[in-house]
């Protein structure tokens, strides 16, 4: 686990992933404080990484949830068939929201596009952080 500290050195966060410039330090699961922290919070968040445009939609093809082709094409903003067909399944107002955040230059697991690419493609919450940690890697 990540660890964020308070200024006078108690855990006042845990997380999955390293996060660059306030959880750089790791500690076992079974760290003492680690566990009362989760003891006393729940859940940990999941990752909060972020990723280029090449490596979210690389990682979309690899897992299979689009094609080759799909991805090299959404680099240029072509955003796949399957992506549009479930924005077209959104309120309107939405609908534009939506688009943009699958158009942006980075995507970040704690931002809208996680959500609606959970939607999109039927992922667990735990899928999703398994997809963000898998293509921060690429």
């Amino acid at each position: 686990m990540w660890v964020e500290r308070a200024v006078g050195g108690a855990v006042k966060g845990v997380y999955a992933n390293r996060q660059p410039g306030y959880a750089e330090e790791e500690l076992p699961d079974n760290n003492p404080e680690v566990v009362a922290f989760i003891a006393t919070r729940g859940a940990i968040p999941g990752p909060a990484v972020e990723l280029t445009s090449r490596q979210f939609w690389t990682q979309l093809a690899i897992a299979g949830h689009i094609s080759e082709n799909e991805a090299i094409n959404a680099m240029g903003a072509d955003i796949p068939n399957v992506i549009k067909q479930y924005i077209n399944t959104l309120p309107a107002g939405e609908r534009f929201i939506a688009r943009m955040f699958f158009e942006a230059a980075t995507f970040q697991r704690h931002k809208r596009v996680a959500t609606d690419m959970q939607a999109c493609f039927t992922l667990t919450p735990a899928a999703v952080d398994t997809f963000f940690q898998n293509a921060a890697v690429l």
